[in-house]
């Protein structure tokens, strides 16, 4: 279990996410965003590491990124995952 805040914690072994005990449905694409971060928690996972994770053999925009961070952002919080600027994005787990 990754804690990603107060209330929310990620079990990589079952790829789920848990707000209070409750579990919180998630899309592929948000679970495999979940997992290339947190499996890299110390570095800036780039744009196109996630785009050929998320999105195999498919061509994604930068704003199909950002949406699926903005969606994934809502969900916990806004700090959870950073924007490291023209590189990618980085998980900051919960101390």
């Amino acid at each position: 279990m990754i804690r990603l805040s107060s209330q929310h914690q990620y079990d990589t072994y079952n790829h789920t996410l848990i707000f209070d005990k409750n579990i919180i449905k998630l899309t592929v694409s948000q679970t495999k965003l979940l997992d290339i971060l947190i499996t890299n928690k110390n570095r800036a996972v780039s744009y196109q590491e996630i785009e050929n994770y998320i999105w195999i053999e498919k061509a994604m925009s930068s704003a199909a990124i950002r949406s699926l961070v903005n969606s994934i952002r809502t969900i916990i919080n806004k700090e959870t995952i950073e924007n490291v600027s023209k590189i990618g994005y980085k998980i900051k787990l919960y101390e």
